[in-house]
């Protein structure tokens, strides 16, 4: 069974929303951080990237596995907890690299 438009227009507005969500705090951590370490440039693309592969793995999670089941209250935790670890999983790969490659040898 194929998904209706409304529900591939909304995987996409997710996407992009949260492509440019991570785009914005990267942008911002990179200001705080570019006197500091070498290339951190990358960080903005690379924010941007795991926000929409983390929302979009989030959503598809959702739509898919959690579809019929009701959290109650629970559901708002539950959801950020979710999001949080799949974001952080992506991104943290990223940014031990970045660190390791970036730091500054002592002397």
């Amino acid at each position: 069974m194929l998904p209706d438009s409304n529900t591939v227009y909304n995987w996409i507005d997710t996407l992009i929303i949260s492509i440019v969500a991570g785009i914005f705090t990267g942008t911002l951590q990179w200001v705080s951080l570019h006197s500091k370490f070498i290339g951190f440039y990358k960080w903005i693309l690379a924010s941007g990237l795991c926000w929409g592969f983390g929302m979009f793995f989030y959503r598809h999670i959702v739509d898919t596995l959690f579809m019929n089941i009701d959290f109650g209250f629970f559901t708002a935790p539950i959801s950020g907890l979710l999001i949080g670890a799949i974001i952080g999983i992506i991104s943290g790969g990223f940014v031990e690299h970045t660190l390791l490659f970036s730091l500054p040898e002592s002397t």
